[in-house]
């Protein structure tokens, strides 16, 4: 299965609550979020946000992914996770890495919901990762700053884009652990 990783935002919403519904005028849209940001939470804000890429853009991704290198998912995590970081990434060195990433990073910016809901200032590089049979990114706390010396970006929020349709693999979950409660989400691609 694959995953794309923008590590400054973090979306899904446990299945124990309710998602927002967004199915009205942009303005009410926009309302229901700014009271969502508002409520009182002892656990983390989890957002779904459906169809942030598009079914084409989709199919280029997983194409272009489907050839692409990888190697050790490691080598980007922070001192505290990389033992636990047991996945794939496509390498940087891939002749379409950029294009991917910058098609990434346009639906991430272009997206109302996103917009509305955390207003950002800036991001880092999307990530690609692929977990085969066997491997996991276990359980760990995300670096609050990303980036060398002169692009350093503090990561107050993640997001987890799945590229791969639910029913496509098995296993696969993203687990959130908050305050001692597990989620687990395994999102429609896109």
């Amino acid at each position: 299965s694959f995953r794309a990783l923008g590590e400054t935002i973090r979306l899904g919403m446990p299945k124990e609550q309710p998602a927002p519904s967004f199915t009205v005028s942009r303005n009410d849209r926009q309302r229901q979020i700014a009271a969502y940001w508002q409520m009182p939470r002892r656990h983390p804000v989890i957002l779904c946000v459906p169809n942030v890429l598009t079914a084409d853009e989709l199919g280029v991704l997983r194409s272009e992914l489907r050839d692409a290198s990888f190697t050790d998912g490691a080598r980007t995590a922070g001192w505290s996770a990389r033992e636990v970081k047991k996945n794939l990434q496509a390498s940087d060195d891939n002749p379409h890495q950029e294009r991917l990433r910058d098609m990434v990073r346009s639906a991430f910016m272009l997206n109302g919901m996103l917009q509305t809901a955390l207003l950002p200032s800036a991001s880092t590089l999307p990530l690609f990762n692929r977990y085969d049979i066997g491997m996991q990114y276990g359980q760990h706390v995300d670096a609050p700053v990303m980036g060398g010396m002169g692009n350093a970006v503090r990561t107050d929020v993640a997001i987890t884009l799945f590229i791969s349709e639910p029913t496509s693999y098995d296993g696969g979950e993203l687990m959130i652990d908050s305050g001692g409660m597990e989620y687990a989400f395994k999102l429609d691609a896109g």
